[in-house]
């Protein structure tokens, strides 16, 4: 059994890409190993490597494949620009999530 300390989560992730010919971008499936307070095991994320969707296109399950098929019913007739808007703290539909990349 893995434990983490309270108020942390381990999630295993498994990265997919989606084309839409002369778009792309990547969807991340998280599989919550250990911690987080959360109703689904798995979640799915479209990004752009550095910047998250909105929450809205955000897929959830409990199996990895759920979360996916959720999360690309979510994306499928949306433009890059409604799932990725500019990060723009006045923008009424809020602005999208900036992913910290620690190395």
């Amino acid at each position: 059994m893995i434990t983490v300390e309270d108020g942390e989560m381990l999630a295993k992730v498994q990265t997919y890409e989606l084309n839409r010919g002369k778009e792309k971008f990547l969807i991340d499936v998280y599989e919550i190993v250990a911690g987080g307070d959360t109703p689904f095991r798995y979640w799915a994320f479209p990004n752009l490597i550095f910047v998250k969707g909105r929450r809205r296109y955000f897929g959830k399950g409990n199996t990895e494949k759920e979360a996916l098929r959720d999360c690309l019913r979510r994306v499928r007739s949306a433009s890059l620009e409604e799932i990725f808007p500019d990060l723009d703290e006045d923008d009424p539909k809020g602005p999208a999530e900036v992913v910290q990349i620690r190395l």
